[in-house]
């Protein structure tokens, strides 16, 4: 059964969600991780787990797929979106590309954030007080892996300041100088 799965997987005209499921098959009845499947197949572990990854999308999302409506690129960019059968409307509708349907997506993940952190500064519960202390701590790393300085603080009416301390004049001259062009 291993053996006849595999080499189905390896079939050229399977479409995506078959050779997804297979994949998952294999993991859940033959116990293989994602780079086990990945190196019996002869393809990248991001590509096992991408693919599966696409069977949680809804059934239409996944037929328009199998019926190459829509391309896994587009699909995948669906998974984590709360209105994916509206946006998979709209790309088949629409032909939306992929880097479109990205934007939106980023926009909408973007409302969603500032939504989140509006809500702690209205006296929201507890959890949502976290869930904005951790949003904000990521904000911060992104800020220090962009700037290489920078530290965020929230203030009590909603605003939030961003912070840069220099060891030395000649730290921040140096700093400075990275990002004029």
């Amino acid at each position: 059964l291993e053996v006849a799965l595999i080499e189905n997987l390896q079939r050229s005209d399977m479409n995506p969600i078959d050779e997804a499921h297979g994949f998952a098959q294999l993991a859940k009845d033959f116990g293989y991780s994602h780079k086990e499947i990945a190196s019996r197949i002869g393809k990248s572990r991001s590509y096992i787990t991408n693919l599966i990854r696409l069977i949680q999308l809804p059934e239409d999302i996944q037929q328009k797929v199998i019926k190459k409506e829509m391309s896994v690129s587009h699909a995948r960019s669906l998974l984590n979106v709360e209105n994916a059968e509206e946006l998979s409307e709209e790309i088949t509708e629409n032909k939306l590309s992929v880097r479109d349907l990205e934007e939106r997506v980023k926009r909408q993940k973007n409302t969603k954030e500032q939504t989140i952190l509006q809500t702690h500064f209205t006296g929201k519960s507890d959890l949502q007080n976290d869930l904005v202390r951790v949003k904000i701590a990521e904000y911060e790393k992104e800020v220090q892996t962009i700037f290489g300085a920078g530290q965020l603080q929230t203030q009590k009416d909603g605003k939030v300041s961003l912070s840069f301390i220099f060891e030395s004049f000649e730290a921040l001259s140096g700093w400075l100088n990275k990002y004029k062009a």
